[in-house]
């Protein structure tokens, strides 16, 4: 070889190795990304079943309805699906459960001819009615919170005492540190908001005039879901005044959606509209980006209500005729594969737009000489 010519062959060497060693980190990073699952589908009673939370030792809560029409409480556990029935109401559900097993729900009860609805707490086989309320959250250590309606005013239950927040404030969840988040009163809609200390925090909006705040994790950090300047609804992850639009730069960006709940790991979890009927199961954190969990052709208008620190997800969706209630649980194995609908990370772009050229240059040269 020309001594002359070796720099120019190891200068195009080194280029063409760069552009690989860019190229296969791409796409190792987009393929470790993708988590799978595997389904346990959640016994019924005879029709539709609903998850609505799980905590971190995998206790699940719900409301399952019968033959017959009614709508009774459960828990599941380790495979065992427990019936409480309807509390003495026509009709019980359980909302939320802490990892002391304590669960919040609501059930109605018949007078005459109207029904009242009214929420409970049930712990270690105990059931204790909170009024005419409706509880949406409930922490480690027994604070609840919820709202009346009507009027429409939201609460905190605190070892007996209620607060009352009055009509500026509805709350929807509250994490071990007593943060509480909801939606506070914003002319005709809502605004996501942060309580906390006796202060409450506007969370702000994705661009458009309303959002909801539906979930808060140990760290503060919160989900929802917001309209843009178009009045599309979208889902939105918040976290140090800083709030992220989770549908943006993915091919799902003109549809709409709403993020439930998060885990300490900042993993959330909600849905989204694809193909404009077909609500699909939405995952998302801060490393892998919005996913699309793919559980098969034969379920539709499925939604994710909860997820814990395991990342076990909880939820429901149209499978053989009715609804079911479904656990979706991290497993190298699992045959439920979480589809990417974002386009590819932005820094392997970046990347692949200084490697292609340098590559191209090479070419010419080359074909040059």
């Amino acid at each position: 070889m020309n001594i002359g010519l070796r720099p120019l062959v190891e200068q195009r060497s080194a280029r063409v190795i760069l552009f690989c060693l860019i190229l296969a980190n791409c796409f190792a990073g987009l393929a470790q990304a993708t988590p799978t699952y595997s389904i346990t589908v959640l016994p019924s009673l005879g029709s539709h079943t609903f998850a609505n939370a799980i905590n971190n030792s995998g206790q699940a809560v719900g409301g399952a309805m019968t033959a017959a029409g009614k709508i009774n409480s459960f828990i599941y556990s380790a495979g065992s699906f427990v019936d409480l029935g309807t509390f003495g109401g026509t009709f019980s559900i359980l909302f939320d459960i802490n990892d002391s097993g304590q669960a919040v729900g609501g059930l109605t009860s018949a007078n005459g001819s109207t029904s009242t609805f009214q929420a409970f707490l049930y712990s270690s086989g105990v059931f204790t009615s909170l009024g005419h309320t409706a509880p949406t959250g409930i922490n480690s250590s027994g604070q609840i919170v919820g709202y009346t309606n009507p009027p429409l005013s939201g609460f905190l239950y605190n070892q007996g005492v209620f607060t009352n927040f009055g009509t500026f404030f509805v709350p929807t969840g509250i994490n071990d540190s007593g943060q509480i988040v909801g939606g506070r009163a914003a002319g005709s809609c809502s605004a996501a908001a942060l309580y906390q200390n006796g202060l409450l925090t506007p969370i702000g909006t994705l661009g458009g005039s309303c959002s909801n705040a539906s979930g808060i994790n140990a760290h503060g950090n919160v989900v929802g879901g917001s309209t843009l300047s178009n009045g599309t609804y979208h889902p939105f992850f918040y976290s140090n005044g800083t709030m992220l639009d989770l549908l943006a730069n993915t091919a799902a960006s003109n549809q709409e959606g709403g993020t439930t709940a998060l885990n300490k790991f900042d993993q959330a979890v909600g849905s989204y509209s694809y193909g404009l009927t077909n609500s699909q199961l939405l995952y998302w954190d801060p490393m892998s980006g919005a996913k699309r969990l793919n559980l098969g052709e034969e379920w539709t208008n499925v939604s994710a209500n909860d997820i814990n620190d395991a990342g076990q997800i909880v939820g429901e969706g149209m499978w053989g005729g009715v609804y079911r209630a479904f656990i979706l649980t991290p497993d190298s194995d699992g045959t439920i594969t979480a589809d990417p609908i974002t386009v590819p990370e932005a820094s392997c772009l970046v990347l692949l737009a200084i490697g292609l050229p340098g590559l191209i240059a090479v070419k010419s040269r080359k074909a040059a000489s």
